[in-house]
């Protein structure tokens, strides 16, 4: 390591770790990253066996929910050849690309885990921390460096509700962090206990080849596609417009409508108590018609378990259950972090979700601790860009007082929203998973880096890009239009997004439609029909 440069030790490989690394690095810090696996990428790096110490992972059906071009680094875009829609291959080789483009693999030591994180004796004076890892030959280092970024997550030990009966129950009872493929429960039947993503996407997959798949929502859930109208990624709908003009109300409306475009919500029997902004919402293309089909069969919340039944808060049972999968989210991980950082159990204290703000040097970050409505990679990419910035001297945060009163309006916030003070927690059996609006954070870390595009600043040198940042989608690429980290290719990128986004889908150029001469002619007919009328009305009131 560099004695004339800060250290910052970045803990795990995965995409908040890549980010911060470059991050670091563009702002004359030297990164030392600590890897406990073989390879880059974290939930994105596929394995066929569940790896030691690993939290959430892919299985193998397994499609982004985000578009590509509302998921990628804010100046890396992914290829223009990839699909909209991605695989966790695909993920895990852009992620690659990104290593090698920016040259970061160099600083990361892989197969080292993360013993202790704790401040150094001098801390009150220097604020140092200490970094002790375990290789995987069982040597043991420590390392003193002069801030940590903690990118690994710390939503890590599956959840398993409290449910009665769980040790009479004579089938297998398997967590969704275990779960590969659907093939496995062929002919048999299963019950997925879930209301959020990877439920919908489990029931899908496993009914694929189960005799029959019961799904348990618990307080269930808004279902929509991946698609809008055209075919359009629907993550396009982030627009900075909405978030500051349209009210709450007509947002909700919005997208119940959609939802139930697709599924009747009511008499499927998903609709929650609650409209889309104040309740989950599960992002999925087959799951309706798997409904619809009677493969899958919604049922109410899990209240207990006998031999081979699973008995429902309506009084419905279901019988002969070979096994449940619970995909119940995780429980919170903060055993190696020096206990001062982890806060409250209920309220998270850190500042912009990254800063923990009763620390007495800000030296630490979480990166990529929470949870999003959309893309997660833009708003761990701002938090990791701004974390450097005050690791390296360059950004001052406020004070305590002010950053207090920051974490109280997100906390007040997430209670509106929730009726909780829990970001991401268990209760009432099934999960209920707080997630931040992902423009609304991102915009809110990016006011505080000063990468937010402004659009009067835009105006005056390129109206059409200011437009397009205000009314159009909220890509990444635009945090690096202006402020520190601007790159020079952000505007072209910018303009390319729909090309870069939609062409890659087209294999084939269809021949000229045929019906076009009719519909010409037709266009033409009832423009001289309109305007006929109109002249004719003018005549009469002349």
């Amino acid at each position: 390591m560099s004695t004339t440069r800060k250290t910052v030790a970045v803990i795990g490989a995965g995409i908040s770790g890549l980010v911060s690394i470059k991050s670091c690095l563009e702002e004359g810090l030297e990164p030392v990253c600590f890897e406990q696996h073989d390879d880059i990428g974290g939930v994105w790096y596929n394995t066929d066996e569940l790896r030691q110490g690993q939290g959430p992972r892919a299985y193998d059906s397994l499609v982004t929910n985000s578009s590509k071009d509302m998921m990628c680094f804010s100046d890396y875009p992914y290829p223009k050849h990839y699909p909209p829609y991605l695989t966790c291959q695909m993920v895990h080789s852009y992620l690659h690309s990104y290593a090698e483009h920016f040259q970061l693999k160099k600083y990361i030591q892989f197969q080292k885990k993360i013993v202790k994180v704790s401040k150094a004796d001098d801390y009150d004076i220097s604020g140092k921390w200490i970094v002790e890892t375990e290789s995987a030959e069982g040597d043991l280092n420590r390392h003193v460096v002069d801030a940590v970024m903690v990118c690994s997550g710390f939503y890590k030990i599956p959840h398993y509700p409290k449910v009665e009966g769980m040790e009479e129950f004579e089938g297998f009872k398997t967590h969704s962090q275990a779960f590969k493929t659907g093939q496995i429960y062929k002919d048999k039947t299963v019950l997925v206990v879930g209301n959020a993503n990877s439920a919908g996407d489990i029931a899908a997959d496993v009914s694929n080849y189960a005799k029959q798949v019961y799904l348990s929502v618990g307080d269930g859930c808004w279902i929509l596609t991946r698609l809008t109208n055209g075919g359009i990624p629907r993550d396009f709908v982030h627009r900075r417009f909405l978030l500051q003009m349209m009210p709450e109300s007509v947002v909700n409306r919005i997208i119940m409508q959609e939802a139930n475009r697709n599924l009747d919500h009511e008499t499927a029997g998903v609709r929650p108590d609650k409209p889309p902004l104040r309740s989950c919402v599960l992002v999925n293309d087959e799951i309706q018609m798997k409904v619809m089909s009677g493969k899958v069969k919604v049922v109410d919340r899990l209240k207990k378990l006998r031999q081979r039944s699973a008995h429902f808060a309506d009084g419905n049972v279901a019988r002969d259950v070979d096994g449940v999968v619970f995909a119940t989210g995780f429980d919170r991980d903060l055993s190696f972090l020096d206990s001062s950082v982890g806060g409250d159990n209920d309220k998270l204290e850190f500042y912009k979700m990254a800063f923990p703000v009763h620390l007495r040097h800000q030296t630490l970050a979480m990166i990529g601790c929470f949870s999003t409505v959309g893309a997660h990679p833009p708003a761990f990419e701002l938090q990791a860009r701004l974390a450097a910035r005050v690791f390296a001297g360059k950004h001052r945060l406020p004070s305590e007082d002010i950053m207090v009163k920051d974490v109280e309006k997100w906390n007040t916030f997430v209670k509106e929203r929730t009726g909780y003070y829990k970001y991401k927690v268990i209760f009432k059996v099934v999960l209920s998973l707080f997630q931040f609006p992902t423009l609304l954070i991102r915009d809110d870390i990016a006011t505080e880096l000063g990468v937010k595009p402004k659009f009067w600043d835009l105006f005056w040198t390129d109206p059409r890009l200011a437009f397009s940042c205000f009314f159009g989608p909220a890509f990444p690429v635009q945090y690096r239009l202006l402020g520190p980290g601007a790159w020079d290719g952000a505007a072209h990128a910018c303009r390319q997004v729909y090309t870069n986004s939609i062409m890659a889908v087209q294999h084939r150029r269809p021949p000229p439609f045929k019906g076009g001469v009719v519909s010409k002619y037709l266009r033409l007919i009832v423009t001289i029909f309109v305007l006929s009328g109109i002249l004719y009305l003018i005549g009469l009131t002349g």
